[in-house]
This record gives C-alpha cells, sequence and structure tokens, in this order.
C-alpha cells in the first residue's frame, strides 16, 4: 500500500502545457454557438452595408482594426506580463488602421457633411462590429476585464514617448522643437477651451463637459473616501457617494446628447458656431443656450474641476502603487510600456527601411507652414515614425477608452457584448436607410435584433451551466426560431409597403421604413 504522503513525479511540461490551455480556456474563451453566430451575424451586416457605402478594401480595414483592437483587449486582460506586453504591441497597427479608417470619412465630408457622417456611422459600426465579432465567445468584454485592458492600454503609451525621448535629449536643437510643439499644442488646446467664446464652442463645450463628468465620476469610484471618515458615518457617506456616482452618469448622458444634438443644430444653420446656434435655435430658447455654452465662468470651473479628478486620482494611485509593491506588480506595470517602445521601434524601422517615412517627411514639411517646416526637419525618418507609431497607439487608446465610457454611461455589464454588436448593426441599418438601399435596411435591421438575441442568450448558457454542457439542440433550436422571427418581420413590412404602393420594393417610402426601423430600435433598448 503506497503512502499518500509519497513522493509523486511533478508533472512535465507537456501536462503542465495542457492544464494552462485547458484553464484559460475555461476562464476566458467558453465559445457558445450562439454567440460565435451572433458576431458572424454582426459581420455578414458590416460587409453587406459595408461594400455599398464606403467599398470592400475600406470595409475590411474597418473589421479588420476592430479585430485586432479586440485581441489587444483579451490579452491585455491578462496577468502574464509578456501577454500584456505583446498585446500593447498589438495596438500599434490597430491603432493606424483606426486612423487610416477615420481619414475616409474626413475626405468625404470635405465635400459633404451629411456623407461624412454617414461614412463615420459606418466606419464605427463596422470597426464595432469586429471588434464584437473577434470576443462573441469570451468574458472580457466585461467592465472589469475591459477597464483593466483600457487602463495598460493607457500606460503602453509612455513607451513611444519614453524611446521619442531618447532619440530627442542627445540632440538640444531637437529637443527644443519637441518641447516648442508640445508647448504650441497645449496653448492652441487651453486657448480654445477658455476663449470667450472659442471657434466652436458647440462642440467644445459639450466635449468638455463629458470629459470633466467622466473624471469626476472616475474619481469617485477610484478613492474610498468612506475611510476617511468616521466608522458611524460612513454608512451615510457611501449612500451620498452612491447618489453623486449615479448623479455623474446622468450629467454625462446629457452631455454625450449635446455632444451631438448642439453641433447638428449649429450645422443646419452657418457652421458650428455661436452665430449657427442663434440662427437655428428658437427665441425663447437662444439666449440661455448660447449664454451657457459661451460662459467663460463655466468653463473655467469645468477645467478645474477635470485638472483636481485628474491630479488626485493619479496622487492616490501612485500612492497605492507604492505600497503594493512587488517584483510581479512591477513587472505587470512595466511590460505594456515597454511591449508599445518595442513596437513603436519595430514599426518606425519598417516605415524608414521601406522609404515611407522619407517621403512622408518630405510630404509633411511641404505641407506645413515655415515656423513648424523648421521644427519637423529636425526629425530623421526614424524619429518620425516613432511620432506615428505613438500616433497610432494614442488612437488605439483612446477607442478603448470610449468603449469604456459607453459602458460606464450605459451601465451595460452583462450583456455589453451582445448590446454592442446590436446596436452596431442598428446603425448599419440606418445608414442603409439614409443611402436609399430599402430593402437592405430592412434586412439589416432584423440582423441587428437577431445578433443581440443570439448573443444574449449564448452569454446566458455560458454563466448559467457548466463550461462541458451539451448546448448544441437548445442552441440550434432558439437560433432557428430568431431567425424565423426576423425573416417573418421583414416579410411583413416589405408585404405591407408593396400593399401601400402596389411595387415589390419599397425604397420610396421613407416614413414607412423609418417607422419599421424606430419600433425595431425601440424593442432592442426595451430587450436591454
Amino acid at each position: 500500500m503506497t503512502s499518500p504522503l509519497a513522493e509523486t513525479e511533478p508533472p512535465s511540461r507537456r501536462e503542465r502545457l495542457r492544464e494552462r490551455l485547458v484553464g484559460a480556456r475555461r476562464r476566458l474563451w467558453r465559445v457558445q454557438g450562439t454567440s460565435a453566430a451572433s458576431g458572424a451575424v454582426a459581420l455578414l451586416a458590416s460587409l453587406l452595408v459595408g461594400r455599398l457605402v464606403l467599398g470592400l478594401g475600406a470595409t475590411v480595414q474597418a473589421l479588420l482594426a476592430g479585430v485586432i483592437l479586440a485581441t489587444a483587449v483579451y490579452t491585455l486582460a491578462s496577468e502574464r506580463p509578456p501577454v500584456q506586453a505583446f498585446g500593447a504591441g498589438l495596438l500599434v497597427p490597430g491603432g493606424l488602421l483606426v486612423v487610416a479608417g477615420a481619414g475616409l470619412p474626413a475626405s468625404v465630408a470635405l465635400d459633404s457633411v451629411g456623407g461624412g457622417l454617414a461614412a463615420l456611422v459606418t466606419v464605427l459600426a463596422i470597426g464595432t462590429a469586429g471588434f464584437v465579432a473577434a470576443l462573441s465567445g469570451s468574458t472580457v468584454p466585461e467592465e472589469g476585464e475591459l477597464s483593466a485592458a483600457t487602463s495598460r492600454a493607457a500606460s503602453a503609451s509612455v513607451g513611444p514617448a519614453v524611446l521619442l525621448g531618447l532619440l530627442v535629449l542627445p540632440d538640444l536643437g531637437l529637443a527644443r522643437a519637441v518641447f516648442g510643439l508640445v508647448a504650441g499644442a497645449f496653448g492652441t488646446a487651453v486657448g480654445h477651451l477658455l476663449a470667450s467664446p472659442p471657434d466652436l464652442a458647440p462642440v467644445v463645450f459639450p466635449v468638455l463637459l463629458l470629459v470633466t463628468t467622466l473624471l469626476v465620476g472616475r474619481a469617485l469610484r477610484t478613492i474610498p473616501a468612506d475611510t476617511l471618515v468616521a466608522p458611524e458615518r460612513r454608512a451615510a457617506v457611501v449612500t451620498r457617494l452612491a447618489a453623486a456616482e449615479r448623479g455623474t452618469r446622468s450629467v454625462a448622458i446629457l452631455a454625450l446628447l449635446l455632444a451631438v444634438g448642439l453641433p447638428a443644430v449649429a450645422l443646419a444653420g452657418d457652421g458650428p458656431t455661436l452665430d449657427g446656434l442663434r440662427s437655428t435655435l428658437p427665441a425663447a430658447i437662444t439666449g440661455p443656450v448660447v449664454g451657457t455654452v459661451a460662459a467663460p465662468a463655466l468653463r473655467y470651473l469645468l477645467v478645474a474641476l477635470a485638472a483636481a479628478a485628474l491630479g488626485v486620482t493619479a496622487v492616490y494611485r501612485l500612492f497605492r502603487m507604492a505600497s503594493r509593491a512587488s517584483p510581479q506588480s512591477l513587472a505587470r506595470r512595466v511590460a505594456p510600456p515597454l511591449g508599445g517602445l518595442l513596437a513603436a521601434a519595430a514599426v518606425a524601422g519598417l516605415l524608414t527601411a521601406s522609404g515611407v517615412a522619407d517621403t512622408f517627411r518630405g510630404r509633411l514639411l511641404e505641407l506645413v507652414g515655415a515656423g513648424l517646416a523648421e521644427s519637423f526637419a529636425a526629425f530623421g525618418p526614424f524619429a518620425l515614425g516613432v511620432v506615428v507609431a505613438g500616433l497610432g497607439l494614442f488612437a488605439a487608446s483612446a477607442a478603448l477608452r470610449l468603449l469604456g465610457g459607453v459602458v460606464i454611461i450605459t451601465g451595460l455589464k452583462r450583456v455589453f457584448g451582445p448590446s454592442l454588436a446590436g446596436f452596431a448593426t442598428f446603425a448599419l441599418a440606418a445608414v442603409a436607410l439614409l443611402v436609399g438601399a430599402g430593402a437592405l435596411a430592412f434586412a439589416v435591421a432584423a440582423l441587428a435584433v437577431l445578433a443581440w438575441d443570439l448573443g444574449e442568450y449564448g452569454r446566458g448558457l455560458t454563466e448559467e451551466l457548466v463550461p462541458d454542457a451539451r448546448t448544441t439542440r437548445a442552441e440550434v433550436t432558439h437560433a432557428s426560431g430568431s431567425l424565423a422571427v426576423g425573416v417573418l418581420a421583414v416579410g411583413v413590412a416589405l408585404g405591407a409597403g408593396s400593399l401601400l404602393t402596389g411595387a415589390v420594393a419599397v425604397p420610396g417610402v421613407t416614413g414607412l421604413m423609418a417607422l419599421v426601423l424606430a419600433t425595431g430600435a425601440a424593442l432592442l433598448l426595451f430587450s436591454l
């Protein structure tokens, strides 16, 4: 009889690798067929509408940006430093694709503002669909994991900055040029925020209000203010802090609506300025709205609140990081910036070796003014490549921050992935309606509801059942029923349009299509 205390052979390397893969699959990648189908539906809608509005090349580019960012989030959510460094490196190509995707709507907007907005909505929806599709079977897009990945993505931006500093500091002239550019950009930004009134007041004010509200809400969630008061008062303080956090969420939603509504109203007049608001708004509310948007004291207060919230949060995190310092935590802190630095160096090297950086540098010197040309002339091709890589990483971090802001503002947690798939697909349906593809708009609207329903059902199975449970029959039955309902809804809508117009297709019945799409949006929101 063998004693239980007897020594046993340690597991082999292959067995340890197998255990890690099984554990990773059960923790982060418990794929359900309906979850994968939800992502596939979003991809199908993206290809159908994107090919019509943007072209196949731009559509694939936006989808690829979403997939790369999703992979970066998945890897950045890991607790292993090498995996985090790899995820930070993925942010650079993903961010460059984001910047390239934003270039098409900007070029279209030069000829038509409405066309530029439609192209922008299409690019954002397609990128979101690619992001959700890549993570359709994962639990990573929840609030906690996405928040951790977003924070690590922001810290990865330190890497290119450090590399650029190493290139700049030995050359004092180049260092002065960089500091001059940074100071000029900072002065321009502060001038637009605090000028009375700024040139783009209908845009600046709601964005400033949104950023300030998000920073204040973040400070309320980060700093344990209840521990600073006596024990008998903590319950009351916790209640007040919860109420304040709910208030910041409501103000953030209002600011987001204003950020969309005020520029749209101003553009209907004389442009995105105060004169545009005055020429469009009713006389009864023109004075209060313009006075609020242009009030310098209010902007001073918002900037002060944002700076205070950001400073207090940063100081608290520094103290907490110092108190919990360990080799493991230090490695996790260093991994994202190191990955960003290595990726920036690799991208800059590729751009320099291929001659792209030198060509881009020459064109940039031709486009900018004399003052900026003298500053940019000090940058060599490799340093300019590092700047380009840093901008790509910043764009990727900003995109992930936007997704994190959606989670905070809307309160979506458990159904974050399915909801994003549904909203992105429905936005594509609205774009199809705007460009006159009525039948396609109906079909994509049905796909939006189908994508949300399949994703939510798959997420529910993942949470309620054990990982190895056999659910194929239930998933196929549910997916078949959802598909049948979607096909029936599209058929009824097209049939109603045919009865009203006497035609088979209904691209001309804009009111009916808008009513059906609005009904679908209401049902989708009600389901949340």
